[in-house]
């Protein structure tokens, strides 16, 4: 303070000569030094360093490990490259060696590609050797197929016109639909009609019970050795007293001896008088082959029902019936219920009119001979 009111005491100097200072006189500012300025240099340098010491002792605390793992990772990582770099030289040298055999690969694949060629070749000829031989075996097997169809309509047409089996002409009509509606030929459009038409006429067809026909002829014929012979006299004859006894004494013995001879001759022939043809009668011991001609007659009757022959089934039974009322008892029980059943199995029919099943076996065989022919 001293310095500076002597300064300011003491006169002003203008250029090399000294003013002498004069109370009252506008003074200039004081001119501020720079100490305050070092100052605050001096104590931001000191900051400074201690922020580079600290940050000094951060580095050699933490960066030295980091560092030094640092330059371990480098080291790994050059040890990759050399690896990375000696792996391309061999993937460079196999690279080398696939580029030469790629010339070979595709001379080779030009080779194969010129049997395939070829091999296309010789598929489109097989092919076509295939395609006719494979026409072939199916039209062998259609055929095949028309004979089968073929033989089931003659099963059909023959049981039915010569056994007269309207049942197992029927099954066969139903199996010929089958096998054709499976072949699902066009061609046999025309032949699946007329066998639909033929069924429906077989259906409707009347049917003849001949087996219980057959069965009640069997029981006849196990009747017949029960049924009674017919006979014009009785087993024991026993002669009627007509005659009036003879009263009182007779004294003449020729006349004894004239009654005794009538009596005898009484017993030994009877007349009787009928207005009925007589028979002749048969003895005992021939009665035995009447029922065996009997039973001769229902059995022709029951192999006539068995074969539909309704001409010799009539005569049989009208033959038996006769045979029947001429030589057994009429009044017999078992004769009049014999007589009955006959009567019933006249009446009845072993033989019906049976309908034309042949159209469809003609049109089938049409189209087995207009395919064997293509």
């Amino acid at each position: 303070m001293t310095d500076s009111a002597a300064d300011a005491d003491s006169p002003k100097r203008q250029g090399s000569e000294l003013v002498p200072y004069s109370p009252g006189e506008h003074l200039p500012p004081p001119v501020r030094t720079g100490r305050p300025i070092a100052w605050t240099a001096l104590v931001i340098t000191l900051l400074n360093l201690v922020i580079l010491g600290f940050a000094a002792a951060l580095a050699w605390q933490f960066g030295l490990p980091y560092m030094e793992r640092s330059g371990v990772r480098v080291d790994s990582m050059r040890e990759r490259v050399a690896d990375q770099s000696r792996d391309l030289e061999r993937h460079g040298e196999r690279l080398a060696s696939l580029e030469a055999g790629q010339g070979d690969f595709r001379q080779g694949l030009r080779q194969r590609e010129q049997m395939l060629d070829d091999l296309g070749e010789r598929t489109d000829t097989m092919e076509s050797a295939i395609a006719s031989l494979t026409t072939r075996v199916e039209g062998g097997r259609r055929l095949w197929q028309l004979n089968e169809l073929e033989h089931l309509l003659l099963i059909a047409n023959e049981r039915l016109q010569l056994s007269r089996d309207l049942d197992a002409a029927q099954a066969a009509l139903v199996l010929a639909e089958e096998r054709a509606a499976a072949m699902n030929d066009p061609a046999l459009f025309d032949a699946r009609n007329l066998i639909a038409s033929e069924i429906a006429a077989v259906r409707n067809a009347p049917r003849v019970d001949r087996q219980s026909i057959a069965l009640r002829i069997s029981s006849l014929i196990r009747q017949v050795p029960g049924l009674p012979v017919e006979r014009n006299v009785p087993e024991a004859f026993q002669p009627g007293d007509g005659r009036p006894p003879v009263e009182g004494p007779v004294a003449d013995a020729g006349r004894r001896a004239w009654q005794k001879l009538r009596e005898i001759a009484n017993k030994m022939f009877v007349i009787h008088r009928t207005e009925e043809a007589v028979h002749p009668l048969l003895p005992p011991e021939q009665a035995y082959f009447l029922k065996q001609n009997l039973i001769l007659q229902l059995e022709t009757a029951r192999l006539a029902v068995l074969q539909s022959d309704g001409a010799n089934f009539r005569d049989a039974i009208n033959e038996a019936r006769a045979w029947t009322e001429r030589y057994f008892d009429a009044e017999d029980r078992g004769v009049t219920t014999a007589i009955e059943q006959l009567d019933a199995l006249a009446g009845g029919r072993v033989r019906t009119s049976l309908p034309d099943i042949s159209a469809s076996l003609e049109a089938v065989r049409a189209v087995t001979e207009r395919r064997r022919s293509s």
